[in-house]
Protein backbone atom coordinates (compact mmCIF):
# COMPACT_ATOMS: atom_id res chain seq x y z
CA UNK A 1 0.00 0.00 0.00
CA UNK A 2 2.98 2.27 0.75
CA UNK A 3 4.47 1.75 -2.61
CA UNK A 4 0.93 2.45 -4.16
CA UNK A 5 0.72 6.07 -2.08
CA UNK A 6 4.12 6.81 -2.96
CA UNK A 7 3.59 6.29 -6.74
CA UNK A 8 0.21 8.80 -6.41
CA UNK A 9 1.26 12.27 -7.26
CA UNK A 10 -1.32 13.21 -4.36
CA UNK A 11 -0.35 16.97 -4.51
CA UNK A 12 -1.18 17.23 -8.10
CA UNK A 13 -4.34 15.81 -8.31
CA UNK A 14 -5.79 17.18 -5.09
CA UNK A 15 -4.64 20.72 -6.33
CA UNK A 16 -7.19 20.36 -9.00
CA UNK A 17 -9.93 20.07 -6.97
CA UNK A 18 -11.70 23.27 -6.06
CA UNK A 19 -13.12 22.90 -3.30
CA UNK A 20 -13.13 21.47 0.75
CA UNK A 21 -16.00 18.55 -0.44
CA UNK A 22 -13.97 17.78 -3.62
CA UNK A 23 -10.61 17.49 -2.28
CA UNK A 24 -12.10 14.92 0.20
CA UNK A 25 -14.02 13.10 -2.40
CA UNK A 26 -11.01 12.75 -4.46
CA UNK A 27 -8.58 11.86 -1.86
CA UNK A 28 -11.17 8.83 -0.16
CA UNK A 29 -11.43 7.97 -4.39
CA UNK A 30 -7.66 7.34 -4.50
CA UNK A 31 -6.85 5.52 -0.84
CA UNK A 32 -10.25 2.95 -1.87
CA UNK A 33 -9.07 2.37 -4.93
CA UNK A 34 -5.21 1.41 -3.59
CA UNK A 35 -6.83 -0.88 -1.12
CA UNK A 36 -9.11 -2.22 -3.97
CA UNK A 37 -6.23 -2.88 -6.46
CA UNK A 38 -3.42 -4.03 -3.29
CA UNK A 39 -5.87 -5.20 -1.07
CA UNK A 40 -8.58 -6.83 -2.18
CA UNK A 41 -11.60 -8.33 -0.12
CA UNK A 42 -11.32 -11.72 0.14
CA UNK A 43 -13.87 -15.18 1.29
CA UNK A 44 -12.14 -17.24 4.30
CA UNK A 45 -14.07 -19.57 5.69
CA UNK A 46 -13.17 -19.93 9.53
CA UNK A 47 -14.59 -22.70 11.91
CA UNK A 48 -15.18 -21.46 15.52
CA UNK A 49 -14.05 -24.54 16.97
CA UNK A 50 -10.81 -24.25 14.80
CA UNK A 51 -7.24 -24.12 16.56
CA UNK A 52 -5.68 -21.08 16.11
CA UNK A 53 -2.65 -22.35 15.30
CA UNK A 54 -3.98 -24.11 12.12
CA UNK A 55 -2.72 -23.25 8.74
CA UNK A 56 -3.57 -23.62 5.18
CA UNK A 57 -0.78 -26.65 4.66
CA UNK A 58 -2.23 -28.20 7.45
CA UNK A 59 -5.43 -27.99 6.22
CA UNK A 60 -4.62 -29.41 2.91
CA UNK A 61 -2.29 -31.97 4.18
CA UNK A 62 -5.54 -33.31 6.21
CA UNK A 63 -7.84 -33.36 3.36
CA UNK A 64 -5.20 -35.38 1.78
CA UNK A 65 -4.95 -37.44 4.53
CA UNK A 66 -8.69 -37.88 4.77
CA UNK A 67 -8.95 -38.32 0.82
CA UNK A 68 -6.39 -41.69 1.04
CA UNK A 69 -8.82 -42.90 3.83
CA UNK A 70 -11.82 -43.06 1.44
CA UNK A 71 -10.04 -44.78 -1.11
CA UNK A 72 -8.48 -47.38 1.04
CA UNK A 73 -4.91 -46.49 0.01
CA UNK A 74 -2.87 -47.85 3.10
CA UNK A 75 0.85 -46.61 1.79
CA UNK A 76 -0.96 -43.07 1.10
CA UNK A 77 -3.17 -42.95 4.16
CA UNK A 78 0.40 -44.16 6.73
CA UNK A 79 2.55 -40.72 4.58
CA UNK A 80 0.12 -38.24 5.05
CA UNK A 81 -0.81 -39.45 8.73
CA UNK A 82 3.05 -38.73 9.41
CA UNK A 83 2.87 -35.74 7.41
CA UNK A 84 0.55 -34.27 9.20
CA UNK A 85 0.85 -35.45 12.77
CA UNK A 86 5.41 -33.64 11.85
CA UNK A 87 3.07 -30.47 10.59
CA UNK A 88 0.79 -30.73 13.49
CA UNK A 89 3.42 -30.14 15.81
CA UNK A 90 5.92 -27.69 13.68
CA UNK A 91 2.47 -25.28 13.64
CA UNK A 92 2.17 -25.47 17.68
CA UNK A 93 5.56 -24.32 18.06
CA UNK A 94 5.60 -22.06 16.00
CA UNK A 95 2.39 -20.29 17.01
CA UNK A 96 3.81 -20.55 20.89
CA UNK A 97 6.62 -19.01 19.72
CA UNK A 98 5.13 -16.15 17.64
CA UNK A 99 1.85 -15.43 19.60
CA UNK A 100 2.13 -16.62 23.42
CA UNK A 101 6.07 -16.89 24.96
CA UNK A 102 6.71 -12.72 24.87
CA UNK A 103 3.43 -12.46 26.51
CA UNK A 104 4.38 -13.80 30.02
CA UNK A 105 6.42 -10.29 29.77
CA UNK A 106 3.56 -7.85 28.82
CA UNK A 107 0.28 -6.65 29.51
CA UNK A 108 -2.36 -9.17 31.47
CA UNK A 109 -4.76 -8.29 28.90
CA UNK A 110 -3.20 -9.28 26.10
CA UNK A 111 -2.25 -12.80 28.09
CA UNK A 112 -5.63 -13.63 28.35
CA UNK A 113 -6.92 -12.72 25.04
CA UNK A 114 -4.77 -15.61 23.65
CA UNK A 115 -5.67 -17.96 26.60
CA UNK A 116 -9.08 -17.41 25.87
CA UNK A 117 -8.39 -18.03 21.65
CA UNK A 118 -6.58 -21.13 22.76
CA UNK A 119 -9.50 -22.30 24.87
CA UNK A 120 -12.23 -21.64 22.53
CA UNK A 121 -14.05 -19.14 24.71
CA UNK A 122 -15.97 -16.35 22.69
CA UNK A 123 -13.64 -13.27 21.45
CA UNK A 124 -15.18 -9.48 21.73
CA UNK A 125 -16.04 -9.60 18.12
CA UNK A 126 -17.88 -13.05 18.41
CA UNK A 127 -19.72 -11.62 21.22
CA UNK A 128 -20.94 -8.12 18.79
CA UNK A 129 -22.14 -10.59 16.49
CA UNK A 130 -24.83 -12.18 17.78
CA UNK A 131 -26.35 -9.39 18.59
CA UNK A 132 -28.89 -9.74 16.60
CA UNK A 133 -29.62 -13.32 17.93
CA UNK A 134 -29.46 -12.09 21.35
CA UNK A 135 -33.30 -10.06 20.70
CA UNK A 136 -36.10 -11.81 21.85
CA UNK A 137 -39.07 -9.61 21.00
CA UNK A 138 -42.65 -10.85 22.17
CA UNK A 139 -43.83 -10.37 18.09
CA UNK A 140 -42.84 -13.35 16.24
CA UNK A 141 -42.02 -13.87 12.42
CA UNK A 142 -39.83 -10.86 12.10
CA UNK A 143 -37.06 -10.52 10.01
CA UNK A 144 -33.81 -9.01 9.95
CA UNK A 145 -35.19 -5.98 7.53
CA UNK A 146 -38.08 -5.77 9.89
CA UNK A 147 -35.89 -5.78 13.48
CA UNK A 148 -33.79 -3.01 12.31
CA UNK A 149 -36.75 -0.87 11.13
CA UNK A 150 -37.98 -1.31 14.94
CA UNK A 151 -34.55 -0.51 16.29
CA UNK A 152 -34.12 2.44 13.64
CA UNK A 153 -37.74 3.83 15.18
CA UNK A 154 -36.51 3.25 18.87
CA UNK A 155 -33.31 5.04 18.45
CA UNK A 156 -35.00 8.03 16.70
CA UNK A 157 -37.85 8.24 18.76
CA UNK A 158 -36.26 11.33 21.57
CA UNK A 159 -35.68 13.52 18.03
CA UNK A 160 -39.33 13.51 17.04
CA UNK A 161 -39.55 16.69 19.86
CA UNK A 162 -37.11 18.14 17.89
CA UNK A 163 -36.16 19.99 14.78
CA UNK A 164 -33.22 19.99 12.74
CA UNK A 165 -31.09 22.99 12.53
CA UNK A 166 -31.23 25.15 8.99
CA UNK A 167 -28.38 25.11 7.16
CA UNK A 168 -27.94 29.27 7.44
CA UNK A 169 -28.02 28.71 11.26
CA UNK A 170 -27.19 32.31 12.58
CA UNK A 171 -24.40 31.69 14.38
CA UNK A 172 -21.77 34.57 15.51
CA UNK A 173 -17.96 34.15 15.72
CA UNK A 174 -15.27 36.18 17.03
CA UNK A 175 -13.98 39.11 14.86
CA UNK A 176 -10.76 37.18 15.80
CA UNK A 177 -11.23 33.92 14.05
CA UNK A 178 -12.40 35.58 10.85
CA UNK A 179 -8.73 37.21 10.97
CA UNK A 180 -6.94 33.92 12.51
CA UNK A 181 -8.95 30.91 11.92
CA UNK A 182 -7.55 27.87 12.76
CA UNK A 183 -4.96 26.30 11.41
CA UNK A 184 -3.47 22.36 11.65
CA UNK A 185 0.38 21.96 11.01
CA UNK A 186 1.29 19.03 8.83
CA UNK A 187 3.59 17.77 11.81
CA UNK A 188 1.12 18.14 14.62
CA UNK A 189 -1.23 15.78 12.20
CA UNK A 190 1.53 13.33 11.37
CA UNK A 191 1.99 13.02 15.24
CA UNK A 192 -2.01 12.82 15.77
CA UNK A 193 -2.26 10.09 12.91
CA UNK A 194 0.78 8.20 14.51
CA UNK A 195 -0.96 8.06 17.74
CA UNK A 196 -4.46 6.04 16.11
CA UNK A 197 -5.63 3.44 17.32
CA UNK A 198 -4.65 0.72 14.48
CA UNK A 199 -7.55 -1.69 16.03
CA UNK A 200 -10.46 1.50 16.52
CA UNK A 201 -13.11 1.04 13.86
CA UNK A 202 -13.54 2.97 11.12
CA UNK A 203 -17.26 4.68 9.67
CA UNK A 204 -18.72 4.87 6.56
CA UNK A 205 -16.13 6.10 4.72
CA UNK A 206 -14.33 2.75 4.75
CA UNK A 207 -10.42 4.35 5.98
CA UNK A 208 -9.09 2.08 7.91
CA UNK A 209 -7.24 3.18 11.10
CA UNK A 210 -4.06 1.07 10.54
CA UNK A 211 -4.03 2.82 7.22
CA UNK A 212 -3.70 6.42 8.48
CA UNK A 213 -1.24 5.14 11.25
CA UNK A 214 1.42 3.73 9.07
CA UNK A 215 1.07 6.50 6.20
CA UNK A 216 0.79 9.31 8.32
CA UNK A 217 3.82 10.82 6.61
CA UNK A 218 2.58 10.39 3.62
CA UNK A 219 -1.26 11.45 4.13
CA UNK A 220 -0.20 14.08 6.88
CA UNK A 221 -0.18 16.93 4.39
CA UNK A 222 -3.29 16.50 2.32
CA UNK A 223 -5.22 15.58 5.05
CA UNK A 224 -4.09 19.25 6.92
CA UNK A 225 -4.65 20.72 3.98
CA UNK A 226 -8.64 19.50 3.79
CA UNK A 227 -8.72 20.44 7.66
CA UNK A 228 -7.64 24.14 7.24
CA UNK A 229 -9.74 23.82 4.18
CA UNK A 230 -12.99 23.08 6.23
CA UNK A 231 -11.85 25.40 8.96
CA UNK A 232 -11.62 28.74 6.79
CA UNK A 233 -14.89 27.64 5.51
CA UNK A 234 -16.66 27.00 8.43
CA UNK A 235 -18.18 23.73 7.02
CA UNK A 236 -17.25 20.33 7.08
CA UNK A 237 -17.06 17.92 4.06
CA UNK A 238 -20.61 15.92 3.80
CA UNK A 239 -18.92 12.19 4.12
CA UNK A 240 -17.60 13.14 7.66
CA UNK A 241 -21.40 13.81 8.16
CA UNK A 242 -22.66 10.44 7.75
CA UNK A 243 -22.07 7.53 10.61
CA UNK A 244 -22.75 3.80 10.97
CA UNK A 245 -24.91 3.48 14.20
CA UNK A 246 -24.24 -0.01 15.67
CA UNK A 247 -26.87 -1.13 18.49
CA UNK A 248 -25.41 -2.73 21.24
CA UNK A 249 -27.04 -4.35 24.18
CA UNK A 250 -27.02 -3.03 27.78
CA UNK A 251 -28.33 -6.78 28.82
CA UNK A 252 -28.91 -9.99 27.31
CA UNK A 253 -30.76 -11.34 26.29
CA UNK A 254 -32.82 -8.23 24.74
CA UNK A 255 -36.21 -8.01 25.54
CA UNK A 256 -37.03 -4.04 25.00
CA UNK A 257 -35.23 -2.17 22.43
CA UNK A 258 -35.85 0.69 23.71
CA UNK A 259 -34.36 -0.05 27.06
CA UNK A 260 -31.82 -2.78 26.44
CA UNK A 261 -30.22 -1.53 23.10
CA UNK A 262 -28.05 1.82 23.54
CA UNK A 263 -26.70 3.09 19.77
CA UNK A 264 -22.84 3.67 19.09
CA UNK A 265 -22.15 6.06 16.18
CA UNK A 266 -19.31 4.84 14.40
CA UNK A 267 -18.15 8.19 12.35
CA UNK A 268 -15.10 8.54 10.15
CA UNK A 269 -11.59 8.49 11.92
CA UNK A 270 -10.96 11.90 10.47
CA UNK A 271 -13.86 13.46 11.10
CA UNK A 272 -13.51 12.92 14.81
CA UNK A 273 -10.08 14.12 14.23
CA UNK A 274 -11.31 17.50 12.99
CA UNK A 275 -13.72 17.63 15.77
CA UNK A 276 -10.95 16.87 18.39
CA UNK A 277 -9.04 19.87 16.90
CA UNK A 278 -11.76 22.48 17.08
CA UNK A 279 -12.60 20.76 20.71
CA UNK A 280 -9.36 21.38 22.06
CA UNK A 281 -8.77 25.05 20.43
CA UNK A 282 -11.90 26.81 21.38
CA UNK A 283 -15.17 24.07 23.40
CA UNK A 284 -12.81 22.87 26.13
CA UNK A 285 -11.50 25.96 26.76
CA UNK A 286 -14.54 27.84 26.65
CA UNK A 287 -16.34 25.28 28.92
CA UNK A 288 -13.68 25.01 31.67
CA UNK A 289 -13.95 28.83 32.46
CA UNK A 290 -17.45 28.17 33.39
CA UNK A 291 -18.37 24.54 34.31
CA UNK A 292 -19.50 24.16 38.23
CA UNK A 293 -15.72 23.26 40.18
CA UNK A 294 -18.05 20.34 42.02
CA UNK A 295 -18.10 18.38 38.49
CA UNK A 296 -16.03 15.74 37.80
CA UNK A 297 -16.94 13.97 35.05
CA UNK A 298 -15.54 14.99 31.67
CA UNK A 299 -12.97 17.00 32.92
CA UNK A 300 -9.38 16.62 32.73
CA UNK A 301 -7.68 15.30 35.42
CA UNK A 302 -10.58 14.44 37.18
CA UNK A 303 -12.32 10.57 38.05
CA UNK A 304 -15.04 9.28 40.16
CA UNK A 305 -12.46 8.78 43.01
CA UNK A 306 -12.38 12.57 43.65
CA UNK A 307 -15.78 12.86 43.07
CA UNK A 308 -16.32 9.78 45.84
CA UNK A 309 -13.59 11.86 48.41
CA UNK A 310 -15.72 14.79 48.18
CA UNK A 311 -18.82 13.44 48.41
CA UNK A 312 -17.79 12.00 51.39
CA UNK A 313 -15.79 15.02 52.97
CA UNK A 314 -19.19 17.05 52.37
CA UNK A 315 -21.08 14.69 53.91
CA UNK A 316 -18.46 13.88 57.20
CA UNK A 317 -17.82 17.94 57.56
CA UNK A 318 -21.80 18.53 57.81
CA UNK A 319 -22.55 15.87 60.40
CA UNK A 320 -19.40 15.29 62.70
CA UNK A 321 -20.26 15.93 66.11
CA UNK A 322 -23.98 17.74 65.72
CA UNK A 323 -25.71 13.94 65.58
CA UNK A 324 -27.39 15.19 62.02
CA UNK A 325 -27.77 12.87 59.09
CA UNK A 326 -26.88 12.83 55.27
CA UNK A 327 -29.86 11.88 53.01
CA UNK A 328 -28.80 11.49 49.35
CA UNK A 329 -30.88 11.83 46.06
CA UNK A 330 -29.14 10.25 42.94
CA UNK A 331 -31.03 11.13 39.41
CA UNK A 332 -30.37 9.50 36.26
CA UNK A 333 -31.64 11.39 33.37
CA UNK A 334 -32.95 8.56 30.55
CA UNK A 335 -31.13 9.72 27.24
CA UNK A 336 -29.53 12.52 28.86
CA UNK A 337 -27.52 13.34 25.45
CA UNK A 338 -29.98 12.21 23.54
CA UNK A 339 -32.41 15.50 24.66
CA UNK A 340 -30.05 17.91 24.28
CA UNK A 341 -31.90 20.84 22.41
CA UNK A 342 -29.54 21.52 19.31
CA UNK A 343 -30.61 24.80 19.49
CA UNK A 344 -30.10 26.02 22.58
CA UNK A 345 -26.39 24.33 22.74
CA UNK A 346 -26.02 25.55 19.85
CA UNK A 347 -26.95 29.58 20.67
CA UNK A 348 -24.58 28.92 23.81
CA UNK A 349 -21.78 27.80 21.87
CA UNK A 350 -21.80 30.87 19.63
CA UNK A 351 -22.27 33.55 22.79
Amino acid sequence: MRTYLESVDLDTILDSANSCESTTSLLEQIIKTGLDHVMPLRTRRVHSTEPPWITSSLKDLIQKQQSALSRGDDRKLREFRNRVNRELKMCRANYYQAKVGHLKKCKPSEWWNEVKKLSGCPLASTVQSDTLKSIQLPCEGIDQIGLANIINEAFLTPMHCFTPLPAAFPCTTSRNYHENPLVVSVESLRMKLSKLNPYKANGPDNIPGWLLKEHADILAGPVSDILNYSYLDRCLPSSWKHADVIPMPKLKPVREVNKHLGPISLTPILSKMSEKYVADTYVKPALLERIDPQQFGAVPNSSTTHALISVLHSWLESTDGNGATARVMLFDFCKAFDLIDHHVLAQKLSS
